[in-house]
């Protein structure tokens, strides 16, 4: 969970489930079927059903492919997307059930969900990108990752969505030390465990993202925040960062990938630590004592 297990950053397990008919590349018939079957019944887009067995060559080719021979820090997801398996295997129930029960329903956070085709109306939902060399079509409400969508929309590295509030709520709840709404989530030593930098220097704690220890890197939050500020940035154009010593939760959602992934505006110009920093000078106009008329 700290990037350093030797993975590779990704496998583009959607490539080999492809043909080329001479014209254009295109889903293979042999692995996706326009009509869910008890033969294509994992939903990787509307009107697409993959195999159901091809996720065990996608389990085989984490597990038995050729890792890297270095344990220094390289982002992976591959990590992650056996992280479900290991939940589900604890918990003794689907992932996402588990996190419904345990932590989505019981925080009033409704629109946190996998799959959420399955409970809102697609007006509710941005679209992610026209999906041209791999699904044929604009997606909308089925996760953008392609392993996640070949997983069923459920897996540990993507397919969560929600609104700002809801995520809002939850890096709230860290910051709480684990409670919310006067119930207890998770103990406050094993949130400073994941929230505390791996050995080695990096800026990884377990799973979360935090600022470089030497401000002369290239940094993912504004200089303004704290060294113990810790969050995600997310490929499709989002952002959550929580600063303890500040009391400050940041929520930045785009979709960066509509209409392509191939815009990169959004890094390029370094919009989402500008709305960062834009963040702390709004509070830091007010004095810290809680008095709002203090600057007006």
């Amino acid at each position: 969970m700290a990037h350093r297990a030797g993975l590779f950053p990704w496998i583009p397990f959607y490539k080999e489930t492809l043909v080329n008919d001479g014209n254009r590349t295109r889903p293979s018939s042999y692995f996706y079927n326009s009509k869910k079957s008890d033969v294509f019944n994992i939903k990787v887009a509307s009107r697409m059903y993959m195999r159901g067995d091809y996720v065990n060559s996608i389990w085989d080719q984490i597990i038995t492919g050729q890792n890297l021979q270095s344990t220094d820090y390289r982002y992976s997801d591959l990590g992650f997307i056996m992280l479900r398996k290991v939940v589900e295997e604890v918990s003794g129930m689907p992932m996402n059930k588990f996190l419904d029960d345990t932590y989505y329903r019981p925080m009033g956070l409704y629109t946190m969900t996998f799959k959420p085709l399955e409970k809102f109306p697609l007006s509710q939902i941005a679209p992610t990108e026209d999906d041209r060399y791999f699904r044929q079509q604009v997606l909308q409400g089925d996760v953008h990752d392609m392993a996640a969508a070949m997983l069923g929309g459920v897996s540990g590295h993507a397919g969560l969505f929600s609104n700002s509030i809801h995520l809002a709520t939850l890096m709230q709840m860290l910051i709480n030390g684990g409670t919310y709404g006067g119930l207890n989530y998770l103990k406050p030593e094993t949130i400073k465990v994941f929230t505390t930098r791996h050995p080695g220097g990096t800026r990884r704690g377990l799973g979360f993202d935090m600022p470089q220890t030497d401000w002369s890197l290239t940094q993912n939050v504004t200089a303004k925040a704290s060294r113990e500020t810790f969050g995600h940035i997310g490929f499709t154009g989002t952002a959550v960062w929580a600063d303890p010593q500040e009391k400050l939760v940041f929520v930045f959602l785009s979709n960066r990938t509509y209409p392509t992934m191939d815009n990169n505006l959004l890094e390029r110009r370094n919009y989402r630590m500008k709305a960062h920093a834009i963040a702390y000078d709004a509070i830091n106009k007010y004095d810290h004592s809680g008095d709002l008329n203090a600057s007006l």
